[in-house]
């Protein structure tokens, strides 16, 4: 259960609400989607990365007691679903 926790707070904070901000952007004018859509791709898919390696690095002291496979799984999901959050919200 922390487990998932950890992860879910990673990629609200790994978000930075750009998948709102490419929705706002892009509403006004269709030309920026292909822009944003990459731009908020590439973000969010490094910020994924800093996320999961900062769990990584943390699950020790954020985690006892659960095993490194577990956490292995969940931190290699946090890019991914963060990528998926950002297609999802301009397509």
């Amino acid at each position: 259960m922390i487990l998932n926790v950890a992860i879910v707070i990673a990629i609200q904070l790994g978000g930075f609400g750009i998948a709102n901000t490419n929705s706002y952007f892009t509403a006004g004018d269709r030309e920026n989607v292909v822009p944003a859509a990459i731009n908020g791709t590439l973000f969010v898919f490094v910020s994924g990365i800093i996320c999961a390696f900062f769990i990584w690095t943390a699950s020790p002291i954020l985690l006892p007691g659960i095993e490194t496979d577990l956490v292995a799984i969940g931190v290699l999901s946090i890019p991914c679903q963060l990528v998926t959050s950002i297609v999802n919200y301009l397509f």
